[in-house]
């Protein structure tokens, strides 16, 4: 057994958990529900499969307990990017996605800390074609 491959299972493990909670709301875009949630749920029965063969069932229930008391209620940033790179794969097109997300967040708490949370909803939210008419005058 290695520690490091049962912490990549651990992590995957994590991340299919929370990619099938966060399906209930939105994360399956493109998908039926159903389908995302009972996909991200057999992905993690065999990472947990495979986990047993390396440390055996008791010790994979442990790490299992353990892995999903760990884990947010609510989707964080940090685990909605390590999600992301779990689903999409681990690529350059998913590392300038999950750049233009953190820059997003950036964004996001600059305009809440200047403009206050209501605000920066309203800014955020504007809506595209009054913005194109101010662009023609």
């Amino acid at each position: 057994m290695t520690v490091s491959e049962v912490a990549r299972l651990r992590e995957n493990i994590a991340n299919e958990y929370m990619a099938a909670q966060w399906g209930l709301s939105g994360l399956s875009y493109g998908t039926s529900k159903h389908q995302f949630i009972t996909a991200r749920m057999e992905h993690m029965s065999q990472y947990c499969e495979t986990l047993g063969t390396l440390v055996g069932p008791q010790q994979t229930q442990e790490i299992l307990s353990a892995t999903l008391v760990s884990l947010p209620e609510k989707p964080e940033r940090n685990a909605v990017l390590g999600v992301i790179t779990h689903m999409l794969g681990d690529t350059e097109a998913v590392a300038h996605l999950t750049g233009y997300l953190r820059e997003m967040w950036e964004t996001i708490d600059l305009l809440k800390n200047k403009f206050g949370e209501e605000d920066a909803q309203k800014i955020i939210y504007a809506s595209g074609p009054a913005l194109s008419m101010v662009a023609e005058q």
